[in-house]
Parts: C-alpha cells; sequence; structure tokens
C-alpha cells in the first residue's frame, strides 16, 4: 500500500508553512517507523510514503493515480495534515471520486452537525473524545 501527504504549502492560522512541512515530515516518519518490520499478516505495511504540498496534489494529477495504482484492494491512503478548510473540502471530493482511496484528515478543525468517527484504538485518548465534542 501506498501513502501521501498533503501538507497546506502557505500554511493555516497560527501554523507557518515551515511548520506545515515539518508536521507532515513527522508524520511521515512515524507511518515509516510504525510500519517497518511488523509481520506483514498482522499490520498493513506502507511499501512507499510521500510528502507534497497542496498546489503540488492538486496541479498534478499523478500523485493521485500513483496513490490509486496500488495493487491491493485497497488503493492506498491519502493523509490531508494540518487541514485548512479548502483541503477540508479537496480531500471530501477525493474520497467520492476515489473509493478505493482511504483519505484521513488531521486537523483541529472538526466541523459541526457531522458524525466525527474515531478509531476504536483511539478511544483510549480522552483528548481525542474531547476535540471531537
Amino acid at each position: 500500500m501506498r501513502a501521501l501527504i498533503v501538507y497546506p504549502k502557505g500554511g493555516r492560522l497560527l501554523v507557518s508553512a515551515e511548520d506545515a512541512k515539518e508536521n507532515a515530515l513527522v508524520t511521515r516518519e512515524i507511518i515509516e517507523q510504525y510500519t517497518t518490520g511488523l509481520d506483514p499478516n498482522k499490520r498493513r505495511k506502507f511499501e512507499e510514503v510521500r510528502v507534497v504540498s497542496d498546489s503540488e496534489f492538486v496541479e498534478c494529477p499523478d500523485h493521485l493515480q500513483w496513490v490509486s495504482s496500488c495493487e491491493f484492494m485497497c488503493g492506498g491512503v491519502i493523509i490531508f495534515n494540518s487541514a485548512t478548510v479548502g483541503l477540508v473540502e479537496q480531500a471530501k471530493k477525493t474520497a467520492k471520486e476515489n473509493q478505493r482511496i482511504r483519505v484521513v484528515i488531521f486537523t483541529g478543525l472538526i466541523p459541526d452537525g457531522e458524525v466525527v468517527f474515531v478509531s476504536k484504538g483511539g478511544i483510549s485518548s480522552i483528548e481525542a473524545l474531547m476535540n471531537a465534542c
């Protein structure tokens, strides 16, 4: 499986452009550390993880094709890191148009009036639950 991490090139609110890119690189490191060396029968292992800016993602359809060209049933994962309102809309559009790709949003922008999904594994974190409210 492949993972693509998209970050806002111009930053977001209190997050500078430099910090947004650094956050995306840290996310990549965590994914790579988490999947390296684990039993492939127990965990999905990402064969490659890429980091691109939001403008690169929108302007170059090759990134989307790269993620979806994976041989597995799930075409890969796109993570929108430090997502702005515009990136949230782009994530929704991407998920709707590409059913084989899992789309994940890391953001503090929890929308009102929408269902918030939290993994069963994440429920142990009271902070995640409180941030969803």
